[in-house]
């Protein structure tokens, strides 16, 4: 791992309304490491895995600069499996929503089958009139707004952590986690409050023409679209009949392509061709964002193996 001289998280733009490669890379790691393989967690006793998973997340991004965490789960069978890592410092929150990561086959049924492969549109109107947006994945965002036990809704979490008091708030998400983010952005925003911007990694589409629409009017939500090479989950879902006519799904934001060659075409178009799902791997992502950094930074943030 490369020596650290500061807290990698002291080199995030709070204030940033576009790319920035150090945002683009610390909200990635984020997401790394917001799943148990990379944490070594997969052979630890699945009843006090979430546990150890949440001490050994908060011990690795205290010593990167953040000092407030919460974690909230919600999970029903065959339904949806939705996790959220909300931390922060005296600048930002930032907040991860994990995404399908297949742990055993529960899980991995809940994300493919009834979450991601749900999808049929919905109207929300809780994001807005006329919004249609996939019925699976929404339904895995509204997971995380309720209060359940003794952890509050996502809402409470923010407001305790500064998001709604002067710290800039920034949401994040690699493959389910992307799209949820882009469901909680404008939630959040119909709601009066401030989004700073959305980092999403292999994210699929998640709604209507409209949906896509409103994260640009009128809230001008500044969201960064990363896609490495051919991933073929950004491709998906495509609505309509046979994908050719009829309703279709949208991406919003900006498109950033990690190319075939390693180098990075900013404010691209989407891929359109023949997609591979092994591209969608979360090393590939962070791997590919390093190797284009400003040598400043490489010589100050940490690496992925």
């Amino acid at each position: 791992m490369t020596a650290i001289s500061a807290p990698p998280f002291d080199y995030f733009n709070a204030d940033n309304n576009g790319h920035d490669w150090a945002n683009a890379y610390l909200l990635m790691l984020a997401n790394y490491y917001n799943a148990f393989d990379r944490l070594d967690l997969l052979d630890y006793p699945k009843s006090k895995r979430q546990e150890e998973f949440e001490r050994r997340y908060k011990d690795k991004f205290k010593l990167w600069g953040m000092n407030a965490f919460d974690f909230i789960v919600r999970s029903r069978r065959f339904q949806y499996d939705t996790e959220a890592v909300a931390m922060s410092n005296e600048e930002i929150v930032v907040v991860s929503f994990r995404g399908s990561e297949g742990v055993d086959p529960i899980s991995l049924a809940r994300d493919w089958l009834f979450t991601n492969f749900n999808a049929s549109f919905q109207n929300i109107s809780e994001l807005g009139a006329g919004v249609k947006a996939h019925a699976g994945f929404w339904r895995a965002f509204r997971a995380v707004t309720q209060p359940e036990g003794d952890v509050e809704g996502i809402e409470v979490c923010l407001d305790r952590q500064g998001a709604f008091s002067g710290k800039k708030l920034w949401l994040t998400g690699h493959s389910l986690g992307g799209v949820v983010a882009n469901m909680g952005a404008i939630w959040l925003r119909s709601k009066g409050y401030d989004v700073q911007g959305i980092y999403t990694y292999g994210a699929p589409r998640g709604g209507d023409d409209v949906f896509r629409d409103r994260h640009q009017n009128p809230f001008q939500i500044n969201c960064q679209r990363w896609v490495n090479r051919n991933d073929l989950i950004p491709m998906v879902p495509k609505g309509g009949v046979l994908g050719l006519f009829g309703e279709r799904y949208h991406h919003v934001g900006v498109t950033n392509n990690i190319k075939e060659d390693g180098r990075i075409e900013f404010n691209d178009q989407e891929y359109r061709g023949v997609g591979n799902p092994c591209n969608h791997n979360m090393t590939f992502y962070a791997q590919g964002i390093y190797a284009n950094l400003p040598p400043n930074l490489k010589a100050v943030l940490p690496t992925v193996s």
